[in-house]
């Protein structure tokens, strides 16, 4: 269902901002189903996604978000929201529906209100995407 995105990524039209994060997540989710550590980290080293370390900066501004009693939300849900408030994204994409309940809710650093939502149009899902669902790994 990201496909559009990655699509519109990979043309050069937009830049994905992603949490260092991430690099633990795709893997804490499937331990044991064989996935690719080598294919993911080749992944998210693409020119197109811009890989933000969490400091103690974008550490400092998750804590705030914690504290502002935004219910219900994780570390790590809080430590994306943060990445992309700092960053000044345009848009972060979600199918979790707590974090899509923060549309409008959330200033970015800029000033300006952080916009929630799903990635825009279904598609298939894209080929390393479907690996990490299926749980599988090409050898």
């Amino acid at each position: 269902m990201c496909r559009p995105v990655l699509d519109a990524a990979e043309r050069g039209v937009i830049e994905i901002v992603v949490s260092a994060i991430a690099l633990v997540e795709v893997l804490a989710r499937n331990r044991t189903s064989g996935i690719d550590d080598q294919r993911v980290r080749d992944f998210l080293d693409n020119d197109y996604i811009l890989l933000v370390n969490v400091d103690k900066h974008l550490g400092d501004f998750a804590r705030r978000l914690m504290l502002a009693g935004h219910s219900g939300l994780k570390p790590p849900d809080v430590i994306h929201l943060a990445t992309a408030c700092i960053a000044n994204v345009d848009e972060f994409h979600t199918f979790d529906d707590r974090l899509l309940a923060l549309d409008g809710v959330i200033d970015r650093l800029d000033g300006t209100r952080l916009v929630i939502k799903k990635p825009a149009v279904p598609a298939p899902p894209a080929p390393l995407l479907d690996e990490i669902e299926r749980g599988g790994g090409r050898r």
